[in-house]
């Protein structure tokens, strides 16, 4: 785990003062998402990078462009269903996130789902 990472989980573990029990649901879906969160963002840097390198190049044609957008839009549909599964599993774990009081007492709530979770 990268600094940010660990300290991104110091601040949720700092505001969310969770019970023994909470704290045995939640970290397992918050350490699922997490590993899910970073395949995302693997997967939009490769398309970034593609993109950068075709416009460096001059080499970004209306079809590369065109299967760049879509390949963006599977990607934004892909992370839209891998959040939407895990709704189900964080009700279980007692804790609702960013609904729940602790969480929304944290200074970090102005910000992002992904950014928070």
């Amino acid at each position: 785990m990268n600094n940010s990472r660990r300290t991104k989980k110091l601040i949720v573990y700092k505001y969310m003062e969770l019970t023994e029990s909470e704290a045995k649901n939640f970290w397992s879906v918050y350490e699922d998402y997490q590993k899910d969160l970073l395949k995302f963002f693997e997967r939009l840097g490769a398309l970034l990078k593609s993109y950068a390198a075709d416009y460096r190049s001059k080499s970004l044609t209306d079809e590369k462009a065109n299967k760049l957008l879509n390949e963006w839009i599977a990607l934004e549909q892909d992370d839209v269903k891998q959040r939407s599964a895990f709704i189900p599993r964080n009700r279980r774990s007692s804790v609702y996130c960013l609904c729940h009081p602790r969480v929304a007492s944290a200074p970090a709530v102005s910000m992002s789902w992904t950014a928070i979770i």
